[in-house]
């Protein structure tokens, strides 16, 4: 399923900044079923034709490096011909600075009141 995924990079190289990427749905055919399978290493949003897809809270959620967790999305019935979507994406939980305060050398290093 993935062997002809086209994986997205930030179109400027740079790790920590959150990136939005715009795609308009240009379909010769009408479109019968669509499903959108989407993932990020940190986090991601996502809108067509202005309208958020799916109901996830900082999708996909937490996951070790070692697996990437996916969601797939039936969005048949949101999408057309001219469609807009538009996906944001930030670096979340493979990046970000969510460490449980291993920037202050742990709990037991915090100062006391």
């Amino acid at each position: 399923m993935f062997e002809n995924a086209k994986w997205i990079l930030h179109p400027e190289n740079k790790l920590y900044e959150p990136v939005s990427f715009i795609r308009e749905i240009k379909a010769e055919k009408k479109i019968k079923k669509a499903t959108l399978n989407i993932t990020a290493l940190g986090v991601y949003y996502v809108e067509l034709d202005g309208c958020r897809v799916g109901d996830f809270i900082l999708a996909p959620g937490f996951t070790s490096r070692r697996r990437v967790q996916y969601q797939s999305y039936d969005i048949t019935k949101m999408i057309k011909n001219g469609s807009v979507l538009s996906v944001s994406v930030a670096e979340g939980w493979y990046k970000g600075k969510i460490n449980f305060g291993a920037d202050e050398g742990g709990p037991e290093k915090k100062k006391s009141l």
